[in-house]
């Protein structure tokens, strides 16, 4: 039995689906983390046009910005191995996880209606955990959240509770409890 350092059930579920479809065929593995990789950009344009949009009144400017953020996030070499390596396939659902975490997590900050605020939360929760599971590195995903709560916080004069991180800090813990018992 081989040991590993890693657990990440949600690439070995990606490489599942791709061998399902793909077979054995390279490309189609590629294909999939192009794709993925596209879906990421079109979180960093959602992130900043929606970080923006608070902070300015001029809709199309705001967009621009968050095109060109997009836009180079997406052609930035430094993505090269994530995208053009199969085994990088971590990196990339990490990242989209993360986002999509991120993205939940400030619409739940921002709703009113306790109805919208739990499901934004709840699936804030689910892309952390889906974060996780794809790539241990996205454990430091909290310290995003927190840091968005302090700086947006701050600006705007508004206060905000602490228990709403709790959940993430006990996926942490059972993560490490889980690793550390089976490792």
């Amino acid at each position: 039995e081989m040991k590993t350092l890693f657990y990440r059930p949600f690439q070995t579920l990606s490489f599942l689906l791709d061998y399902h479809l793909w077979r054995l065929n390279p490309a189609g593995y590629h294909l999939t983390n192009i794709l993925l990789h596209s879906l990421v950009g079109v979180c960093v344009f959602l992130l900043v046009g929606m970080l923006l949009r608070t902070r300015s009144e001029a809709k199309k400017s705001h967009e621009k910005w968050a095109f060109l953020a997009a836009l180079l996030f997406l052609v930035h070499p430094a993505h090269t191995e994530a995208v053009a390596y199969i085994s990088g396939r971590a990196d990339v659902l990490a990242g989209l996880f993360c986002l999509l975490s991120l993205l939940a997590y400030i619409c739940f900050r921002n709703s009113v209606s306790i109805k919208e605020k739990s499901i934004w939360y709840t699936g804030s929760i689910l892309g952390f955990l889906c974060a996780i599971l794809s790539k241990e590195s996205a454990l430091a995903g909290i310290a995003i959240f927190i840091s968005y709560d302090l700086i947006d916080y701050r600006k705007i004069g508004k206060r905000f509770s602490k228990t709403a991180y709790l959940p993430f800090l006990g996926i942490i813990i059972i993560y490490g409890v889980v690793r550390a018992l089976t490792h």
